[in-house]
């Protein structure tokens, strides 16, 4: 008996494979997931705005027609599907002609980056993750929105009966969350309270999202950027190898029984990166220049 854990990624619609009782699974995984991918300043626009404009986006989501002039007459659907036919490049730049722009166009920029840029769909860097109990019965404050709450007691109550049910179609994807009248607050919260399952059917809704587990870990490596050598992050019987390699590589220590405490790699500078990242900057200082590192092992 106890609690089963998944790793759940709600912005992505995404949970991790391993499920396990509390430091029963691996979380290499969540440790890989969370990398930043190569590009990642695509995922700040939120900062942008701030400087560009300089106040917070959040604070902005009340549309504003009068301080957009003359666009203000247009209606949103006009506006939006100019956001949906432009380029990328094209949408960025009229969104950051004002602020009320950027609101409206912001979940089609996002889009239009998730297909220019596809590690960024697969990441889980700057997401909301929880390590989520099958026996939870509240969520942490403030971790989805109303309208997401609302939307997954929704899709809870139309597949009450169905164990393993599509998530994907269902649950509102709230990117910048509506700004609701006080009257409109108040009927959602009670509808949310009146709702059995305070969990919102997160558990439920976690059990068919997308599996995802970063494979870019399997062919992941350890380089010494000193020394100009490498160690795979896996073997070749499929073990982990890096928490024991890193230790034993860096260590330095006094003469005790067994002999001198002096590791081969002890402070030099290093790294863990993805083989793309290595391919790179093996091409470019040439590829001889780099010796992988081979650790033998006791048999015992």
């Amino acid at each position: 008996m106890g609690q089963y854990y998944r790793f759940i990624n709600f912005d992505k619609r995404q949970s991790t494979r391993d499920v396990g009782k509390y430091g029963m699974f691996s979380r290499k995984t969540i440790i890989w997931n969370l990398m930043a991918p190569t590009g990642s300043e695509f995922l700040k626009l939120k900062d942008m705005f701030k400087v560009v404009f300089s106040y917070e986006m959040p604070k902005s989501n009340a549309l504003s027609r009068p301080a957009l002039g003359h666009l203000g007459k247009l209606p949103n659907e006009l506006i939006t599907y100019v956001f949906k036919a432009a380029t990328l490049e094209d949408a960025i730049t009229l969104a950051v002609t004002h602020g009320h722009l950027f609101i409206i166009g912001y979940s089609d920029i996002i889009s239009k980056i998730k297909c220019a840029h596809p590690s960024i769909i697969t990441n889980w860097s700057y997401d909301r993750i929880i390590c989520f109990g099958d026996w939870a019965e509240t969520l942490p404050e403030n971790y989805l929105s109303m309208t997401e709450k609302l939307g997954l007691m929704e899709w809870a109550i139309k597949h009450q009966d169905v164990y393993y049910a599509p998530p994907l179609d269902d649950v509102i994807d709230d990117v910048v969350p509506k700004e609701l009248t006080d009257a409109e607050a108040r009927e959602l919260e009670h509808t949310l309270a009146a709702f059995e399952d305070q969990t919102f059917s997160l558990n439920k809704y976690s059990r068919s999202m997308r599996e995802y587990d970063e494979e870019a870990y399997n062919t992941a490596l350890l380089i010494n950027v000193s020394k100009k050598e490498f160690i795979r992050a896996m073997d070749p019987e499929g073990h982990d190898v890096l928490h024991a390699v890193i230790p034993l590589l860096t260590l330095w220590g006094a003469e005790d029984g067994d002999g001198g405490r002096k590791g081969r790699w002890a402070g030099d500078r290093l790294a863990i990166v993805r083989k793309e990242v290595f391919d790179d900057m093996a091409q470019a200082s040439g590829q001889e220049e780099w010796i992988e590192e081979h650790i033998k092992w006791d048999s015992d």
